[in-house]
């Protein structure tokens, strides 16, 4: 009899965007979708590895040299083009027949076996050969910017003191709930997971996919623009490893159940998913048993009874609030300010969410809790806005393509069987959203706990102080507030729709 041990990953918190902190004198911020970097000249005495590698955790908070591998290759070179066009002083040192380019030390380590020189990332996966440009091979590898139209990427073969810049990876300011009793916490930039094992009868992609959500406001996890995190997930295993070993069977590795694969026509989603195989993360099909399930746990929520749920990244915590209105009362939930689409909640008189309505110029349709819906149905689609139905009980709704949000909507049941509707974001560019969740998202937010047992916090948003009350709502702590200080400086009423 084989005994397998299994796992699942819940990720706390679908975050949009992230901040980063404020560097020391001397380095220059640039962001990435998933990264935090602080780039600083070097000054010529400084142009070593070694040196470049100590700057690096030596003068900012938990910084180290950038691991190119964890990064989007082109993203990161668009985004040092752009760095490099408005800094037109970077050195400029490194010779690519008879031209000049700007050099940049990362992360990287060398072992030399029968006169062959290898490089290998920080996690101790090969480069491989064929990124690497440069005549010789030397125990130097970097990053070059070609601003000529030529490929830009890795070389070697140049010495140390003709790479002019270091580019440091930092923390964003991203602060994660505490990790549960019995969990395991891995944590990206922009996302925060746990990891615990699995039960027999959660071994299946729709069992998977249940486990989330039996825990109040999780979901399976959706890996599109989320892949960072994958590369910390395989730390975090490769660290405690009794905990995942499997007995029997040496052959089968850890691996996760995710989101996307239900949408993958050409896959079995009972045979599909992420495997950490040694130090490598691999997408895989076919016999092997997946082994656990990736979850996120929702940033913002409206969970029923009116209560409105909204995770704050920079601090860590979660803000609640009661919305107030009327039975047949739209409320603007989100709304995108490109396309002008419009998602909004109408109050039963039970004042949960019996419909939603999305509605764009020329279109308007209404979600009901009391309809059927029809897996597999799309409602519509066009470029700015596709609505379909995932299952019985979930709608997808994709604005833009997905550049300006995805959402989801579910049909719950309440204490008297009574079904109701909850809307979940999946993502958000919240720069151009607005509505309730889209405002919300855009503010700044300090938290002031209570000093004496009976008195009230307070939340400073956008510099004005409102007292709170430290609540839990779904297992999760949240500071209530009012109407009036959750949509400052609006009022409820600017939020609802005629």
């Amino acid at each position: 009899m084989k005994f397998f041990h299994y796992f699942l990953l819940c990720q706390i918190g679908v975050i949009w965007s992230f901040d980063c902190p404020t560097l020391p004198q001397g380095f220059k911020l640039v962001k990435t979708s998933h990264k935090c970097l602080a780039i600083r000249f070097l000054e010529p005495s400084e142009r070593q590895f070694m040196t470049a590698k100590a700057i690096c955790q030596n003068d900012l908070d938990n910084g180290q040299l950038i691991d190119l591998e964890s990064q989007h290759k082109m993203e990161f070179i668009m985004t040092i083009m752009n760095f490099v066009n408005k800094n037109p002083t970077i050195h400029r040192g490194v010779d690519m027949n008879g031209k000049l380019f700007p050099g940049f030390f990362i992360d990287f380590s060398t072992l030399t076996q029968n006169g062959i020189i290898r490089y290998f990332w920080p996690s101790g996966r090969e480069v491989e050969p064929a990124q690497i440009g440069g005549p010789d091979r030397t125990d130097l590898l970097f990053f070059v910017l070609k601003d000529d139209g030529s490929p830009s990427g890795l070389y070697s073969g140049e010495n140390e003191s003709n790479i002019g810049s270091v580019v440091c990876e930092v923390p964003s300011l991203l602060k994660c709930p505490p990790t549960p009793d019995g969990w395991l916490g891995v944590q990206s930039n922009s996302v925060c997971g746990i990891l615990r094992p699995l039960k027999e009868f959660e071994r299946t992609w729709m069992g998977a996919k249940s486990a989330c959500e039996s825990v109040p406001g999780m979901e399976l996890a959706r890996l599109t623009n989320n892949e960072n995190i994958v590369f910390n997930i395989v730390k975090v295993i490769n660290q405690n490893k009794e905990l995942f070993e499997i007995e029997g069977d040496p052959t089968v590795k850890p691996s996760f159940f995710f989101y996307e694969t239900i949408n993958l026509s050409n896959l079995d989603i009972d045979k599909a998913g992420l495997a950490i195989i040694g130090q490598k993360p691999k997408f895989i099909t076919g016999s092997q048993p997946i082994t656990g399930t990736l979850c996120f746990l929702k940033a913002d929520s409206s969970q029923g009874d009116p209560h409105l749920l909204h995770y704050i990244p920079s601090s860590g915590k979660y803000i609640c609030h009661d919305l107030i209105g009327e039975a047949g009362q739209k409320f603007i939930l989100y709304k995108d300010l490109l396309t002008n689409v419009i998602i909004a909640g109408e109050l039963r008189d039970d004042y949960y969410f019996g419909k939603i309505i999305i509605s764009s110029l020329f279109f308007n349709h209404t979600i009901s809790a009391n309809e059927v819906w029809k897996a597999r149905e799309t409602f519509y689609y066009e470029k700015k806005l596709k609505i379909e139905v995932l299952s019985l009980n979930e709608i997808i709704i994709t604005v833009n393509n997905g550049q300006s949000g995805k959402f989801i909507i579910k049909k719950n049941s309440n204490s008297i069987h009574l079904s109701y509707l909850n809307f979940h974001i999946i993502q958000m560019n919240e720069k151009r959203s607005g509505g309730i969740f889209g405002d919300i998202a855009n503010k700044k937010y300090e938290f002031f706990e209570r000093v004496q047992r009976n008195s009230m916090a307070a939340v400073r948003i956008d510099g004005k102080t409102f007292t709170a009350r430290i609540t839990e709502r779904d297992h999760l702590f949240c500071w209530l507030l009012p109407n009036k200080a959750v949509f400052y400086p609006k009022a409820t009423r600017d939020y609802i729709l005629d």
